[in-house]
């Protein structure tokens, strides 16, 4: 027996297209899904559950840009719950190296952008950001201690420790 979708299964779907991998938390915030929304597409084989992990079926991404992902995913549930940007999926997008998504101010009619900067990778990706800077962009760091290995030569908007956000 097949079960239908939902207009809401179908935006989660959408958003798993955009970010393949995502907590449960993130959905809840972006959606406002529901456990039906999860049993429904699982059953449909859409989706993978793990835990708190939810994955695209089909979409394949390494252990290290799943990471990735949910430490941006994290980062802006925090900046939408602090009110810095909208949750308009239409405005909530990935994007190439060295960003991860890019997301509409609630401030000021214009976008900012997430970069993860991952340990023992500084160099290699302060280069990526200096060579591909769109102005307004956040730095994720996993720990306090890669701000010194950090080698920025254009200004960014802020540089966030993962760890730090993660206590808030």
């Amino acid at each position: 027996m097949s079960t239908e979708l939902t207009n809401k299964d179908y935006k989660i779907i959408d958003f798993m297209s955009e970010f393949p991998v995502a907590k449960m938390e993130h959905l809840k915030v972006f959606i406002g899904y529901n456990s039906r929304n999860l049993y429904r597409l699982r059953n449909s084989g859409m989706v993978i559950v793990e835990d708190e992990i939810i994955r695209l079926k089909g979409k394949k991404i390494d252990s290290s840009e799943s990471k990735n992902i949910l430490i941006t995913l994290d980062v802006l549930v925090h900046y939408y719950k602090k009110g810095y940007i909208t949750k308009e999926l239409d405005y909530l997008k990935t994007m190439d190296m060295p960003y991860y998504a890019m997301a509409k101010s609630s401030k000021v009619d214009n976008f900012i952008y997430f970069a993860v900067v991952n340990i023992g990778k500084e160099l290699l990706q302060s280069k990526l950001i200096d060579n591909d800077n769109n102005g307004n962009v956040v730095i994720i760091i996993e720990e306090k201690s890669q701000k010194e290995d950090l080698d920025l030569k254009v200004p960014i908007a802020r540089l966030e420790i993962y760890k730090d956000l993660c206590l808030d």
